[in-house]
Formats: structure tokens, sequence, C-alpha cells
């Protein structure tokens, strides 16, 4: 697969909090802008690797705190930073389709979909806000306390989880996002603190780890770590030039079990495979 490398950008913004990085490539960013034809093709191979990756996708540049995959093959995208936060849909070729801003005060994470509602953490400011799609009209918005992190729909629960940075996961009631119960996370029975990005599977809760390369997969009913994945030959793939621009984003395709996932600022999504306990 051939892709065309963008021109070279000025400086982005790098302040605000720890977890910022550098900048990555903004493949399609450009191209939604109408940017062109300003670069070398670039080739998108399948790397030799230990992990089972099976595809690799451009992607347009943001600072990743949300994945999910549509049902019609297209990605829902939630970026951070004060200033960039945004929500967006897009197409696997990296193409933006529909994009919404949010207010330059608050720094976007997580976000998850029930039916055709978008449903938008914050770090800071204890507003979740929502979305309808296809074009992405705001909706309600709606207050939690506490930090937002992650976020996923358990279709099994009907309800969502959220993860605020400790160890904990806690539930939200739909719609209107009532606080439930609290689940203590743990993996050979100590605390998982830093849980961030989530995407819910068949009852279960699988997590990125901020500032690591692990993917965790929890059951809510006791809140133990049933299988981890250490996925750290994709960061040495990618090589961010900022430390801060660790994996982060996991979006899980059922239509043949496969992964996407992705990293903060990151120029590529990997497809991959995450097959048994690895402990």
């Amino acid at each position: 697969m051939i892709h065309r490398a963008p021109c070279a950008l000025g400086p982005l913004d790098r302040s605000s909090r720890v977890r910022e990085g550098a900048a990555g490539w903004l493949l399609a960013a450009l191209a939604a802008l109408g940017v062109t034809g300003c670069g070398a093709d670039v080739s998108e191979e399948i790397p030799q690797t230990s992990l089972d990756v099976v595809a690799v996708h451009p992607r347009a540049d943001g600072f990743t705190q949300g994945l999910e995959l549509l049902e019609d093959g297209r990605l829902l995208h939630s970026t951070g930073l004060r200033g960039d936060s945004e929500l967006r849909i897009g197409d696997l070729d990296g193409s933006v389709i529909a994009r919404q801003p949010l207010p330059d005060g608050e720094f976007g994470e997580g976000a998850t979909l029930v039916g055709d509602t978008a449903y938008q953490l914050t770090w800071q400011s204890g507003v979740v806000h929502t979305w309808t799609l296809p074009a992405l009209e705001p909706g309600p918005t709606y207050r939690i306390d506490g930090e937002g992190w992650g976020l996923c729909h358990d279709e099994s629960r009907d309800l969502l989880w959220l993860s605020d940075g400790s160890s904990r996961l806690r539930e939200l009631g739909l719609p209107d996002l009532q606080p439930g119960a609290t689940v203590e996370v743990t993996r050979d029975g100590q605390p998982v603190s830093l849980i961030n990005e989530l995407e819910c599977v068949d009852g279960h809760v699988w997590a990125n780890v901020w500032r690591s390369d692990d993917v965790i997969e929890i059951d809510p009913d006791s809140g133990r770590v049933v299988s981890a994945h250490d996925l750290r030959e994709l960061a040495e793939l990618v090589q961010p030039d900022d430390p801060g621009d660790v994996l982060n984003g996991i979006a899980y395709d059922a239509s043949d079990g496969t992964w996407l996932v992705t990293g903060k600022r990151w120029d590529r999504t990997f497809r991959l495979r995450l097959d048994g306990d690895t402990g």
C-alpha cells in the first residue's frame, strides 16, 4: 500500500500536561485540508515482529485519547490537548470525514458509542459531551465527578465503564451517566494504576495502561486482569520523538477478531491479533 508523505509543518504546541507528546506525520489531516503532492511516496508494509500484525494503516495526526471502530468500518477518534481536542470520524486510509472541536479550555479524553450517540470524556473539566452520528451533531452534556480518562460501552450490562487514571473502574448508568459501583483492578493481587483508554468486548474490559506498552484484559466482576499483552515492539517501530507519545488507542473489530492499535501522535495504526492468555 502506497501513501503520500506530507509536507513539513511548523512546530506544534507542546504546552499542557506531561501526557502531551511530540508531533507525528499529518497524513490525512493534510488531505482533508486539500494539501496534496508535497512529499515522497512511503510504503505501509507489514513489519516483521513477534506480534501477529496483519495490516498497517496510515492515520491523521492527533493526540489519541480514544479509538472506536464503527459498524461501517470507519473510526471514531477522540483527541486531546487544550486547543486541539476534537472528535472525528475517519476512514482507515487516514482521511477525516467529520470532526467537531471541543472548547479551547477542555482536554478531550476517551470516547465510546451507544447506538448512534458518541459519549466523549474531558480530562479535568467534569464534562461529558454527546454527539449524534454520522454528522457529529452536538447533543446533551453530562457531568461526572473526578477525572475522565477512558470510556467504553458494556453492552452485556447496558452501562459504561469509566477509568480515571487510578486502579479503579467506575460504572456509569445510561443515558445520563449516574454513578454506580466501583471495581478495583488487580494483577497478581496488586492494584493496577494508570488505567487509560478502554474497550469493552464480550463482557470484559480491555485497557491501555498509561506510560506502558501493556494492554490488559479485565474481568469487571472480580477486577482481576485475566490476560496481558506487551506491545512494546509497536512503539519501537514508530520510534516516537517524545516519551509522552505512548501507546494509546485500542479498538476491536468483531468481524474478524482483530484489534486496531495506535498511540499518541503516532503516524500509523496497526491491525493485529491478541490471542491467548499471556499473563
